[in-house]
């Protein structure tokens, strides 16, 4: 990759880049949850509403968001105890010469 960067010479540098990405991301996040707010009490003209399909698209962009975050959640803790447990179960579950560090003079 850092062939391509030199040879085309990137305008922005990589974490600038990173930190662009996420400020739109939130501020579209921000935008929806204002239209959301905005339009939730809105007179309906009925099955093909086009301001509550845009609401239920930005409804459904919220759930697919916090379910990343769950899963994403539920992930992280279940690393930080197996991490816990690996550490407590091998406290002084391994003794051999090598993790002793005995010289064996044979």
């Amino acid at each position: 990759m850092g062939e391509y960067m030199n040879k085309y010479k990137c305008v922005l540098p990589l974490r600038q880049l990173r930190q662009m990405v996420a400020f739109f991301l939130i501020a579209v996040m921000l935008l929806s949850a204002v239209f959301v707010m905005a339009y939730a009490d809105h007179n309906c003209d009925g099955a093909d509403c086009k301001i509550c399909l845009q609401v239920q698209t930005c409804l459904n962009s919220f759930r697919l968001l916090l379910s990343g975050i769950a899963v994403f959640s539920v992930a992280f803790l279940l690393l930080l105890l197996l991490a816990v447990l690996a550490e407590c179960a091998g406290a002084g579950a391994l003794s051999t010469p090598i993790t002793l560090k005995v010289k064996l003079l044979n």
